[in-house]
């Protein structure tokens, strides 16, 4: 179950990056891995960071999600071929889109 929540963060972060909503995920993983790095160093190194309840408004969206994610304790990949092995498979119970989160059929 956490894997599944960490993985989840992971993919609305990479959408969060993508340039376009036809951007396919091998893309979206390239572009999310160098964030990931930079994140982990210098700003999940930090003790203060690491205490946070909730991320702070003020972060960009990716960054928000990449929190919850390493937040989960489960590691975080942080290669586009890890990310990608990692979320290629995942069928969120929920939509990635900017809109408002839409639950599938089988959690009603």
């Amino acid at each position: 179950m956490l894997l599944i929540q960490r993985d989840e963060h992971l993919l609305r972060a990479a959408h969060a990056v993508s340039v376009s909503d036809a951007a396919d995920l091998w893309e979206k993983c390239s572009r999310l891995a160098p964030l990931l790095k930079r994140f982990e160093a210098a700003k999940w190194s930090r003790e203060s960071v690491r205490a946070l309840h909730s991320p702070p408004e003020s972060w960009e969206k990716w960054e928000r999600h990449a929190l919850r994610a390493f937040q989960v304790g489960e590691g975080v990949p942080l290669t586009a071929l890890g990310l990608h092995n990692r979320l290629k498979n995942l069928n969120p119970p929920f939509s990635v889109s900017d809109g408002a989160p839409t639950v599938l059929s089988r959690f009603v």
